[in-house]
Order: C-alpha cells, then structure tokens, then sequence
C-alpha cells in the first residue's frame, strides 16, 4: 500500500495543469480509501488512512473546479468524495466533520440538478445517496454511539432519499446499484422507526421489504455486500423484536445473522468490517441467549464478541465505532452478570463501557448519541451501587445522569428519542428507589415521612416520563434493559400508603433536601 500512495503522490503532483490526468489521480486516490477503510463494506479497517487518501482525491476535485476547467460529473464526484468523507468521519467520531461534509455533499449535488439542461439520473441518485448520509449522522441508528440522536430530522432525509431513488428506479427497473439504494433506505428508515421512535410494527414492514430486495439481489449475484446486507437487515428486525420481549422470534433472526457474518469472516480474513460484524452477532446472540434464561451459554457468545473488540481496536485504536461496539457490549456483559448476581462484576464492566462512552463524548461535542449512551450507563451503575448498599455513590451517580438528561430533554430532537425518555424515566425511578431505601432503614418517623415523600416526588416524575412514551419497550435500542413502570406505580402506591400511615405532622417540612445516607 505504501508504494501505492507514493505513486499517487507522485502522478499528483505531474497531474496540476491536466484536467484529464487529475481526474484519474482522484478517482485512484477514491479507490484507495474505499479498499483501506470505507465503512460498512469490505476493507482493511484502516479508517485513518482511507480518510487520508479520501482528502487527497478531495483536493483535487476542488482543484479542477477552481481551474473552470470541470464538468457536471466531475461536480458530481466532488459530491461523492464528500459524502465518503462523511461517512469516515462519522465512523470515527468526528460528528461535526461529518455533519459539513455530508451538507456540502447535498449543495453540491443539488446545484447540478437545478443547473442541469437535461435530465441528469447520476446526480439525482448522488443526491439520494446524500441524503442517506445526512440521515445516518442525524440518527445514528447504523453507528454505535455517533450521531446526533434527532431521529425526526433524520426521517426526513431518509425520506426524500426514497423519493428520488423510488423514482429512478421505476424508470429503470433492471438496475441492480438503483435496486440496492432503495434497499438499504428501506432497510435505514426500518430501523429508524423501529429501534429509535417506536413504531416498531411499521419499522419491520420496511426492513422486510429491504430484507426481501437484498434476498434477491444475493441470489442473482456472489456479491459479499448483498450478503451483508442480508445479514444485517436479520440483526435490526431481531433488534426490534427484542425491544418488543419476543426473544424466541429474534433469535431464529440472529442465527441467520450470525451464520452470514461467519461465512463473510472466513471468506476473506483480512476483511476488518466482517470481523467487526461477527462481534456484534455474537453479541445478539449472546444478549437474547441470556433473555431467555440461558446465562451459561449468552455469557460464552458475549465474551466472544468482546474478544473480537479488542482485536479491532488494537488494530485501529481511534476508531469511533470499534470503541462503541465494545461499550454496548460491554453493557451486555453487565447485564447478563446482574441475572447471575454478580453484582460487582456488573459494576466493573459497567465502569469499562462509561470510560469508553465517555471517550466518545469527550471526542466531539456534537455526538449527542455517545453523551445519551455516558448518562443510560450512569444509571445501570446507578442501580449496581444501591443493589450493593453504596446508597451515597448510587444517588450521586443518578445525579450526574440527570446532569446530562435534563438540559437536554426540552430540545425536539429527543422528544422523538426513545431511549433519550427511557433514560430520564429510569433515572427519576433511581432517585426514589434512593429514597425508598433510606425511609425503609431509618428508625424516625419524621425522617421517614421525609423520604418517602421525596420517593413519591421522583416516582411521580418517573411516571410522568412513562406516560409520554408509546409503544414502550423492554429493552432500548442500545442494549439496555429498561424499568418497568408498573412497578414504579406500585412503588409510588407504597410509598403513599406507608406515609398516610405515619399521619405526619401538619408542620413537617415537605422541602426537599440533598438525600445522604442517615445514621440509623
């Protein structure tokens, strides 16, 4: 490869005042990348350097713009060679990045159209093909823990993606590359609706459409990406069947899931995003496995999926989705020990999934999913330490999580976010379980009526939260498994019952105060 970029490097520089030549230089230069580190297809995993060969092909396109010397395509290449920076940028972190060049994808692409004398089928299907792009960094739905969490807006481009790509393939119907695009925003606004806003049974009407396009598309051609594509269709509906508590059904799913990515791992070694695929069907496997009261046997396919992690990163340290994948599994991990009751393992692992969520975070303020992920795993460490009487440590860590949650939940955007609601809902329910512990341990009656009134509070809100959430799930699209608020009504209805009992005081004081472990 080495010897390669040197060649590239060498025929740019030659190519300057030859349009014809720099065009060949930036599509050699495109093809590199594509080969070293394109995302979600076949490749060396070598997400820094493909990004690298990727601006390279970048600036030459720009060049031959600026020289007036370009055409319609060359403009529809510069779209191109921006939107697979995106998508690097996005498969690494960098959401803001990400988001410039996906938008500048767009402008360009639409700027040919409007200025098109004639009907112009390429540039309306790079059109189609960046609003998908767009879409995938508002929602980030197909990323593990990048994007921007706004699953509206991100329905919106999905959208208008299938109304161009619709069109142009029912003007050309044998096309295989206009059969795919629809596919896959079949199989992205599937999901989209499925895993992130609710409307699970609308979603798997879509996925299966994409699932049925991608069957076809394999059976017609030995092409690993249709295969891919078959396989990871499986795992968003088995996803989706899980958050509805149907563990049997999403298992005949993921087996499908798993047999795929095993075969794809095998067929090309050197293949990193089928090694990063088979993780995550271990991981499915592993996590409904243990749903289903098989702990034994989902704790092995975990920790397979997690050894597979660590071999990614190793290879790519920096790479933003190596990292997400191994926290969400890592949360998997934790919650298969909490069924085995090992708490304190839970923790740790529990800790090691926040460390990398955090990173993520940290990496780039924009990554709403990533701080979405920090606070949901706050509070599972939340709900460890008060199962291992740390009541102090869990209330604060609760806090921490609502630190995160409340500033953000008045935006739009995660009022359509399922797991951003879930999140907060179980974080109130903490806070009055925080409460509940400490009113059932204390031997004063006014103390007690103090807590249990400010456990009523936060049952109360938790509720409120429930309330608002349709078509709730058990388990979010994160992996995590969620409160149930029937048992947070029949808290709340404890509580209530216990303080007429204690018949308080007309003069105690219902102000809330700072909750800390009293002496008993």
């Amino acid at each position: 490869m080495d010897r390669a970029v040197q060649y590239l490097d060498s025929l740019a520089q030659e190519a300057v005042a030859d349009p014809g030549l720099l065009r060949e230089v930036a599509s050699a230069y495109e093809r590199l990348g594509d080969v070293l580190g394109k995302p979600l297809n076949a490749s060396l995993g070598d997400s820094a350097g493909a990004l690298q060969s990727y601006s390279k092909s970048l600036a030459l396109l720009q060049k031959l713009s600026q020289n007036g010397k370009g055409y319609a395509d060359d403009a529809i290449r510069l779209a191109k060679i921006h939107r697979a920076i995106a998508n690097a940028d996005l498969e690494s972190g960098d959401i803001g990045g990400a988001l410039e060049h996906a938008k500048k994808a767009v402008a360009v692409a639409t700027s040919v159209l409007d200025s098109a004398m004639r009907n112009n089928q390429s540039a309306a299907s790079e059109l189609g093909w960046d609003y998908m792009t767009l879409g995938n960094i508002e929602s980030g739905v197909y990323s593990s823990s990048t994007g921007l969490s706004d699953p509206s807006a991100a329905l919106n481009h999905f959208e208008k993606a299938l109304a161009i790509a619709s069109q142009l393939l029912k003007n050309d119907p044998g096309s295989v590359a206009l059969a795919h695009q629809n596919a896959l925003l079949y199989q992205h606004i599937g999901g989209l609706q499925g895993l992130m806003m609710g409307r699970r049974s609308e979603g798997v009407e879509n996925l299966s459409v994409a699932l049925n396009t991608f069957r076809s598309l394999a059976a017609r051609s030995n092409n690993a990406g249709f295969q891919r594509g078959v396989g990871a269709i499986s795992s968003v509906i088995g996803a989706v069947l899980i958050m509805d508590g149907r563990f049997q059904s999403a298992l005949t799913n993921f087996r499908q899931e798993l047999a795929i990515f095993k075969s794809l791992s095998e067929r090309d070694v050197q293949d990193i995003q089928a090694r990063a695929d088979l993780a995550s069907a271990y991981c499915d496997m592993g996590g409904t496995l243990m749903r289903l009261g098989r702990l034994d046997e989902g704790l092995a396919s975990i920790r397979r999926a997690i050894a597979l992690d660590k071999q990614l990163i190793a290879f790519d340290p920096k790479h933003g989705a190596f990292r997400g994948g191994l926290a969400q599994h890592g949360v998997m991990e934790a919650e298969t020990l909490i069924r085995t009751g090992d708490a304190a393992g839970a923790l740790e692992r529990y800790k090691e999934a926040l460390s990398f969520y955090s990173g993520l975070a940290r990496l780039d303020e924009h990554n709403l999913d990533a701080r979405l992920n920090v606070a949901a795993t706050d509070v599972k460490i939340a709900a460890t330490l008060l199962r291992l009487g740390r009541v102090d440590e869990a209330h604060e860590t609760y806090q921490r999580a609502l630190q995160v949650m409340e500033p953000a939940a008045s935006s739009n955007a995660l009022n359509q976010n399922q797991q951003a609601q879930y999140t907060l809902a179980d974080a109130y329910s903490g806070l009055g379980d925080v409460a509940l512990y400490l009113a059932r341990r204390i031997k004063y009656p006014i103390k007690q009526i103090y807590y249990r009134r400010e456990a009523i509070s936060w049952y109360e809100k938790s509720l409120t939260i429930w309330q608002a959430i349709p078509n709730r799930a058990v388990i979010s699209s994160a992996g995590f498994d969620l409160g149930d608020p029937a048992q947070v009504a029949n808290h709340l209805a404890v509580c209530k019952a216990a303080l007429e009992k204690l018949k308080p005081s007309p003069f105690v004081t219902t102000e809330s105060k700072a909750l800390r472990s009293p002496n008993l």
